[in-house]
């Protein structure tokens, strides 16, 4: 799956959208997905060497969303995920350019939401790991 089908599937668009592409993914059960990371200034050229942690936190949150409405389908079309980190443990910060890899478990999943594991991780280390619950709700008509 790419970034344009990823956003055609969960409610954040690019620059908010921390997935690139799903690597792989069991119905319930797990998801892999992948970012390259690039940070550019406005002018094109790279800014900070490091990608701020609290960002890969949301890939890890992001890939659980997704998780979600791969799973259920059509079922949940019209619900938005509403993401809370119940433990999150960050081991190190990335670089600029690195592929970062989210890998997430379900715990319990539900129509109504679920409890997940997950993980960033750089080609040399675990960078972030988090304990996350996702609600959903469907939004009300204004």
């Amino acid at each position: 799956m790419t970034r344009d089908e990823l956003s055609a599937v969960l409610p954040w668009t690019p620059p908010a959208l921390m997935i690139d592409e799903l690597q792989s993914w069991e119905a319930y059960r797990q998801v892999v997905t992948t970012k390259r990371l690039f940070e550019v200034a406005a002018d094109g050229v790279p800014k900070a060497p490091w990608f701020p942690s609290c960002m890969l936190v949301e890939g890890v949150a992001q890939s659980a969303a997704l998780l979600y409405r791969l799973s259920y389908g059509d079922r949940v079309a019209d619900r938005r995920p509403l993401l809370g980190w119940l433990r999150v443990r960050i081991r190190g910060s990335a670089i600029a350019g690195e592929l970062v890899t989210f890998s997430v478990l379900s715990v319990k999943m539900t129509l109504d939401g679920g409890v997940f594991r997950g993980s960033a991780c750089s080609v040399s280390s675990r960078l972030v790991t988090v304990e996350l619950a996702v609600a959903t709700r469907t939004p009300e008509p204004m």
